[in-house]
């Protein structure tokens, strides 16, 4: 991290590859909570992204941790953990980088994405569908810096422990089972695009 600090900040290399850790607080909501952030539970991960140009990359995100379920009727306080893994096509709203010789490259870009993937939970697992907003800085020419707040669509109704309360024949795309994650995360490019090499990259 700290020689790639002092690496120049405006160089025009570019690299296609980007490999980060990530960190911060996730929340349930469902049949015992409607408040967003409420009962704060921790989540951390890590990813890998591919990028297509300084707009469009595609990613693989692995993340853990838990919710805080509140006291729901009969039912006492409780949490769920959990471990996911998903698909996720990013889309940058600026081109994103330091090449000062293109006005339309910035230095931070506010981005959002969507994807599909697997939660596992407890003893159970279910599809998901993550998507969500963030923003995102160059510390460096191959540090970045950003946060990061997603919406996981539970494709299953026990995510809470609460398996459809009121008997409702509702299916899987009505049920009520949300988590949310809002990370900071830290990464560093790699894999340099090489023009004079036979394949392009480095």
């Amino acid at each position: 991290m700290f020689f790639a600090i002092l690496g120049s900040a405006f160089s025009q290399e570019r690299y296609v590859a980007e490999v980060g850790v990530q960190g911060g607080g996730t929340f349930y909501l469902g049949d015992a909570n409607k408040v967003p952030f409420a009962k704060m539970g921790a989540t951390y991960g890590g990813f890998f992204k591919y990028k297509l140009d300084k707009r469009y990359s595609f990613g693989l995100h692995a993340a853990g941790g838990f919710v805080q379920i509140p006291a729901f009727e009969e039912k006492g306080r409780t949490k769920t953990n959990f471990v996911d893994i998903e698909a996720i096509a990013e889309f940058n709203f600026f081109d994103f980088g330091l090449d000062k010789l293109k006005s339309t490259t910035k230095r931070a870009t506010p981005y959002i994405f969507l994807g599909v993937g697997c939660v596992v939970y407890d003893n159970a697992a279910a599809f998901v569908l993550p998507f969500g907003v963030g923003g995102k800085f160059k510390l460096s020419e191959r540090l970045n810096l950003g946060l990061t707040w997603t919406m996981e669509k539970v494709f299953a109704d026990d995510f809470d422990k609460i398996d459809n309360p009121r008997g409702l024949n509702k299916g899987a795309f009505m049920n009520n089972d949300w988590y949310s994650k809002l990370t900071l995360s830290l990464s560093f490019d790699f894999w340099k695009v090489c023009p004079t090499c036979h394949s392009g990259l480095k």
